[in-house]
């Protein structure tokens, strides 16, 4: 958690930028290393797995990113990140995405409980990997999006989850980037039937649970600086839907930030293609070296 709580709150309407191949370029062959299929967990057979991306050579507390990828809470694999994971490795971060449990097999406590015990293993790991433990952020989209705004909500001690879980930190990131993100069950509308298939119950039978998984629903003074990225061409979780958690925030003295990328539609973060992906991605760099330094 940063000591000076700083209000940032900026709309940022980015179009289209020329010669950003420099951000992905290696620092000489072989500069990121990939480490694939690391289990940082029993539960979940192939979906108990991460994939590491980090610089060649010894690090000494290099800030971490956890990066959990998006696909409704039932689709999607860890692979979606590879790109920006290798775009922040080359940057001087430690970089693992995850894997979870998906619906319909389980139930949303389940992958909450699978992103938990993944941001616990990396932490638990900081010293094998040359990272700080204290100094870890976390990116993810739509699905993925809500799933670490979640993580960034939940305190330390708390239950939310599995609660026979047994956790070594605390699984709070110190930064989130959100794509497009899901952050209250009981407003956005335009995602249903997502819902039940993860929740098993409509929102009259289940409003406590859709509450209790609802980044928006769990803002406190404790949460750290979020960075909400947004296409102006999306129409499943539209910018206006992360409104009113910035307005909480804000209210908590908590850093935001938010950037609108022109003419992108759901899900632009992956595969970084054009023009807008790239300085996305160089977006969210930029706010983990201020935010994590």
């Amino acid at each position: 958690m940063r000591s000076v709580l700083l209000i940032i709150v900026a709309l940022i309407i980015l179009s289209p930028v020329k010669n950003t191949g420099v951000l992905f370029a290696a620092q000489g062959p072989g500069s990121v290393i990939e480490k694939p299929g690391i289990r940082y967990s029993v539960r979940g057979g192939e979906k108990g797995l991460l994939d590491l991306y980090l610089l060649a050579g010894k690090g000494n507390s290099r800030p971490g990113v956890l990066l959990i990828h998006g696909g409704g809470w039932r689709g999607g694999d860890r692979s979606q990140w590879a790109e920006l994971a290798g775009v922040l490795a080359r940057r001087g971060f430690v970089c693992a995405s995850a894997s979870y449990r998906l619906a319909p097999g389980v139930q949303m406590s389940e992958i909450i409980t699978d992103v938990r015990l993944a941001m616990d293993f990396f932490k638990s790991h900081a010293a094998e990997y040359g990272m700080d433990p204290n100094r870890i952020g976390a990116v993810g989209s739509s699905a993925g999006g809500h799933l670490v705004a979640l993580l960034a909500t939940i305190p330390s001690g708390d239950r939310l989850g599995d609660p026979d879980l047994t956790l070594l930190h605390d699984t709070r990131p110190q930064a989130v980037a959100c794509y497009n993100p899901v952050l209250d069950f009981l407003t956005e509308s335009l995602i249903w039937p997502h819902q039940l298939t993860v929740f098993r119950r409509g929102p009259e039978q289940g409003k406590t649970i859709y509450g209790q998984a609802s980044p928006t629903r769990r803002v406190t003074a404790q949460a750290p600086p979020f960075l909400f990225l947004y296409g102006t061409m999306d129409t499943l979780t539209p910018e206006e839907n992360s409104r009113e958690m910035i307005s909480r925030l804000a209210a908590c003295g908590i850093a935001v930030e938010v950037a609108m990328f022109s003419g992108m539609e759901h899900g632009f973060g992956y595969r970084l293609r054009g023009p807008e992906q790239k300085q996305a991605a160089q977006v969210v760099a930029n706010f983990f070296e201020r935010m994590l330094e």
